[in-house]
């Protein structure tokens, strides 16, 4: 921001780091308790599911979808799939997104559940029987899943 934004940063009465310690008597925090900025959702989200440590993943499906672990050190990775970030505790999380998850999802279902009612298949055994009475493939039919835009979060 100082470099790129410079007359919002000047605005700024003290910028903090993930190192910083909040000053705990303005925001309220017990004594004892440490708070530092720089968690995002997931980096939260790995302390609430106890993946500070090893064997720990966590799967969370929002808008996207993300599985994460915590790491001593970061993913070799060659493909570019998994992201690191350090973690709220100084560790890596390795971390997988698939971006709309579940809005694609709940749209497909919501496609699915028009059609099977305007065929009058409203539950999922007798969906199931009709789905298997089709042939598998897709005769080279391809779904791209673009269909609420893109979370860039």
């Amino acid at each position: 921001m100082k470099r790129h934004e410079l007359e919002n940063f000047r605005l700024l009465h003290q910028v903090l780091l993930p190192h910083d310690c909040l000053n705990q008597e303005c925001y309220g925090i017990p004594e004892g308790l440490r708070a530092a900025t720089g968690g995002g959702n997931n980096m939260m989200a790995a302390i609430g599911a106890g993946a500070t440590r090893g064997g720990v993943a966590v799967l969370s499906l929002r808008t996207s979808g993300t599985i994460f672990a915590r790491r001593d050190r970061p993913c070799e990775d060659s493909w570019g799939l998994i992201a690191d970030f350090i973690d709220a505790t100084g560790a890596w999380l390795s971390l997988c997104c698939v971006m709309n998850a579940t809005s694609v999802s709940e749209t497909l279902g919501a496609l699915l559940q028009s059609q099977a009612e305007a065929h009058q298949v409203v539950d999922p055994a007798s969906l199931a029987e009709v789905a298997s009475r089709v042939e598998p493939g897709s005769e080279g039919l391809l779904l791209m899943s673009f269909l609420r835009g893109e979370d860039l979060s």
